[in-house]
């Protein structure tokens, strides 16, 4: 009981941050994304033991993933005057810096440190700036696509602890089961068509009912391959959880991990959508 009611506050917790932050405007989105990629790419360097290497070579990964994340934010203000070109010169100049440094760097291999270092950015900071062009377009798009996680996530829990036999991908996480892979899928497809015609206002001019079906379907697809990928990760490392950040939930990239797959796939869809226009 203590666990659960551990679980639940700080899930509550969770969600009360992410909610306020898109009700508060572009700029707490924007801040948010910084957060969450501040934390995300120091857990995934100290996961993956890139952290035991010098300080200054931690200290630039997670400047580079701030760098990424918050000028793609940048990027979707329009009262800002910059560039898609500004940013690619300013992160290659920390790539530049980031391989130099390398050099001095004694202890660990020099290619796994680097690779560490750009999947950190890669993995993490880009799919987290990309968030804020999907605030851009409807921000309660944005807020549609978290509750569809959400949703997907308890619709798998509730099924998959009932009814779940048929294991979905045992080598990396024998929890998981078919049947609750399919009790997400109706739980976020059903979600993404209710928003639909319950708020009208905001989706329904975005795209007909089943298009935010096919949406569903693609928030189900690419939750559960962010959650496999992330599960397939900690195994390698050989780690249960990505941290202790989040008691009763493990560290922040245990809950963002979809998230990290579904906000290019959700704008790769709503570019698709926008050229069938």
């Amino acid at each position: 009981m203590n666990d659960l009611m551990t679980r639940s506050v700080t899930g509550l917790v969770y969600i009360g941050i992410i909610v306020g932050a898109i009700l508060c405007g572009a700029s707490w989105v924007l801040a948010l994304a910084i957060f969450f990629s501040f934390l995300g790419v120091s857990e995934f360097l100290a996961m993956t033991g890139a952290r035991k290497t010098k300080r200054v070579t931690w200290a630039l990964d997670v400047l580079g993933a701030v760098i990424l994340t918050g000028g793609i934010g940048v990027l979707c203000m329009p009262q800002i005057n910059t560039g898609i070109i500004l940013l690619i010169i300013v992160w290659f100049i920390w790539l530049l810096g980031r391989m130099i440094v390398e050099l001095y760097v004694t202890d660990g291999n020099p290619l796994i440190n680097l690779s560490l270092a750009l999947t950190a950015q890669l993995y993490i900071a880009l799919p987290l700036g990309l968030m804020n062009f999907i605030y851009g377009v409807e921000p309660a798009l944005l807020m549609l696509m978290f509750i569809l996680i959400w949703l997907n996530d308890t619709g798998a829990y509730i099924i998959g602890c009932k009814f779940g036999k048929h294991r979905l991908f045992e080598r990396i996480s024998p929890k998981k089961s078919w049947e609750g892979f399919f009790g997400g899928l109706v739980f976020t497809v059903g979600g993404a068509i209710a928003a639909h015609f319950i708020f009208p206002h905001w989706f329904g001019h975005l795209m007909p009912w089943l298009g935010w079906a096919l949406f569903g379907l693609i928030i189900c697809g690419f939750s559960t391959w962010g959650d496999l990928v992330e599960s397939l990760i900690k195994r390698t490392v050989g780690v249960k959880d990505s941290g202790s950040l989040m008691p009763g939930h493990g560290g922040i990239l245990d809950r963002i991990d979809s998230l990290l797959f579904v906000t290019p796939a959700t704008l790769l869809f709503l570019l698709i959508l926008d050229t069938m226009k």
